[in-house]
């Protein structure tokens, strides 16, 4: 079968910095000798849009160059048609494809990776209508994103700073949680859904998932008090918070979440705000290239 690649750009990623990538990433398509069309998008929403119509305009593989926020568009828009998703990282978080790779690779590497890695398929979630690939938090982790979108400073460091400032006045909420048939109540600091391991450019809040296992990992930690919400960060960060006696894990592949009122989350690291959240586990629902 030909191959005809979509390459949709977000030159406002990473603060900008994607913008001056687009002159080599065309270079490296040019060098494959395969037909492609890079498009850029120009608002948000528009890789979606975009990536809609790939298929009714004979395009085989859709390439996201971005961050997580891109990919999670582009993922809705091709959701239900048969097309390949690859990446080249170029956001400030990238926490999606830590699951498969935590080694640096070259926009080249990148490129090739995207295109000619063999094809495998990945689980999605569905939360309130609306597709993720990395996972959903909610709670404190709802509003840590919240805030680093307010901030200028990209990446983990960006995250940290959120974390660090939020980390003394957030308080827990009451939440019903419905899983495996039994219901959870109680008060509670963070609810992180993972497909993926990691959030927040490095938090690896569920560390044991797998985004091919057809079940989700659900990291739950109830109130914590002050002290030990600081000195837990380091193992937050290296996914060693398992031990921390308010922190517990399940795996499910639905399940339904009820808060005591609106507040911050965010799906695959873009900001949304409900009270309720309805999450379904698809199993196998996308093909992607991705690095080994």
């Amino acid at each position: 079968m030909d191959r005809n690649v979509c390459v949709i750009i977000n030159p406002v990623s990473n603060r900008g910095r994607t913008a001056s990538a687009e002159e080599r990433i065309r270079d490296c398509f040019d060098s494959f000798n395969i037909p492609y069309n890079l498009i850029s998008t120009t608002a948000p929403g528009h890789a979606a849009a975009i990536s809609a119509e790939a298929l009714d305009k004979g395009f085989t593989d859709i390439i996201a160059v971005g961050g997580d926020g891109t990919l999670n568009e582009v993922i809705n828009g091709a959701a239900g048609k048969k097309v390949s998703i690859g990446i080249i990282p170029s956001g400030s978080g990238n926490d999606f494809i830590k699951s498969f790779t935590a080694g640096k690779r070259s926009l080249p590497e990148w490129a090739r990776a995207a295109l000619f890695s063999p094809p495998r398929t990945i689980d999605a979630g569905l939360c309130n209508g609306r597709y993720f690939i990395n996972g959903v938090g909610i709670g404190f982790d709802g509003e840590v994103v919240a805030a680093r979108l307010k901030n200028d400073i990209g990446g983990f460091a960006g995250y940290l700073i959120s974390v660090l400032k939020l980390i003394v006045t957030y308080r827990e909420r009451d939440f019903s949680i419905h899983i495996n048939g039994d219901e959870l109540k109680g008060r509670y600091f963070l609810i992180t859904i993972g497909n993926g391991t990691t959030f927040g450019g490095g938090f690896k809040l569920t560390p044991e998932a797998v985004p091919n296992d057809g079940l989700l990992d659900i990291c739950l930690i109830k109130k914590i008090g002050l002290l030990k919400r600081y000195i837990n960060i380091p193992k937050a960060v290296a996914g060693k918070h398992k031990s921390v006696r308010e922190v517990s894990f399940l795996k499910a592949d639905k399940l339904r979440i009820k808060a005591d009122k609106p507040l911050n989350a965010h799906f695959d690291g873009e900001a949304y705000k409900s009270d309720t959240f309805e999450i379904t586990l698809f199993p196998s629902f996308f093909s992607m290239r991705l690095p080994t």
